[in-house]
């Protein structure tokens, strides 16, 4: 009698269920608002049944002990998507618009690090790089200056006449509003993003730095899958107009 076997039925991939969204007034802007939300909604879903079976084709790989750094990856870069969506989804059921992705002045990044790398680098200290921010899940982490503590110290001399230093981070900073004059809406925005800790980032438009220019606050939430890949979506939080400047 021939062994039994028995066949698994895999159900396919579904078709795109990417969408466009255009708006052109307030109206059209609410129901696109509604329409990412839902979107937002079924990618988180579709990604946590593919973050099930990467996680079961891990657990699968370490009994069989064979390699598993493939696996691992795997899981890890689909645990940041879904991860991703499910805190962009919360920024939209919140009532933050999104908007193109511009360069941004960041002002606050979110860390659960101690400290910065305390690595010396040689030259002064615009040589050392700004503190980046963690894809951390919403309400986890703290919110610091992505300027940190910076500390030089002289190299020897070569008997040439130049001074030759080096610069290491040695600590994190506290967040600083570089705006003094104001609205009170705008700061009251800050602090409400502060301490709901939903963005992995917050900023200001435009940047690099303009002094006088109506300043627009902006959150933003990253997706880590290597070095030259970061997809990013961007939140307004707050904005003005004076007319004055009109």
């Amino acid at each position: 009698m021939a062994d039994e076997k028995t066949t698994e039925l895999a159900p396919l991939p579904p078709v795109s269920d990417d969408i466009v969204v255009l708006a052109r007034d307030p109206a059209e802007m609410e129901n696109a608002q509604q329409g990412l939300i839902e979107w937002m909604g079924r990618k988180v879903a579709s990604l946590q049944v593919e973050l099930a079976e990467a996680e079961e084709n891990l657990a699968t790989a370490k009994r069989m002990k064979t390699r598993t750094q493939g696996w691992q990856r795997v899981v890890r870069v689909t645990r940041n998507r879904v991860l991703y969506y499910e805190k962009a989804k919360t920024a939209l059921e919140e009532g933050y618009c999104i908007i193109p992705d511009f360069p941004v002045e960041l002002i606050a990044v979110k860390t659960n690090r101690k400290g910065p790398p305390r690595k010396w680098h040689r030259g002064g200290s615009h040589i050392v790089p700004d503190v980046d921010s963690q894809p951390l899940p919403e309400g986890e982490g703290e919110y610091v200056s992505p300027a940190p503590t910076i500390v030089e110290r002289p190299l020897p001399d070569r008997g040439d006449g130049l001074r030759r230093v080096e610069s290491k981070a040695t600590d994190f900073q506290e967040v600083d509003f570089p705006f003094k004059v104001v609205k009170p809406q705008i700061l009251k925005g800050m602090e409400v993003a502060l301490k709901r800790k939903l963005f992995d980032e917050i900023g200001i438009l435009p940047g690099p730095r303009r002094r006088g220019g109506d300043p627009v606050l902006v959150g933003r939430i990253k997706r880590r899958e290597g070095p030259y890949h970061e997809p990013v979506l961007t939140f307004l939080i707050a904005w003005w107009i004076d007319t004055r400047a009109l």
